[in-house]
């Protein structure tokens, strides 16, 4: 392979190594050499934005179940209660 075409072909790797990492659900940074920093940091933000919806989405799931455990077992106990009466 021709030298001049080496460089471009082990950044192109490190490109395709790093946004395996991008989707992974872990505090991994990505680390690409330095004529790729401005590539390497918009990914970490993009891992960091993907990291902080994946948890919002958890704890607005976590919200939403708390919340009807806590209104649907008081009506439950009121159906109940109004049962045994009848």
């Amino acid at each position: 392979m021709n030298l001049h075409w080496r460089k471009p072909w082990k950044y192109l790797d490190e490109v395709i190594a790093a946004t395996q990492t991008v989707y992974e659900q872990n505090s991994h940074t990505i680390e690409l050499s330095e004529p790729l920093r401005e590539l390497e940091q918009q990914m970490n933000q993009i891992k960091m934005s993907i990291l902080l919806s994946q948890k919002a989405v958890k704890e607005a799931e976590d919200r939403k179940n708390e919340l009807e455990k806590n209104s649907i077992l008081p009506f439950l106990r009121l159906l109940r209660k109004n049962y045994v009466r009848y």
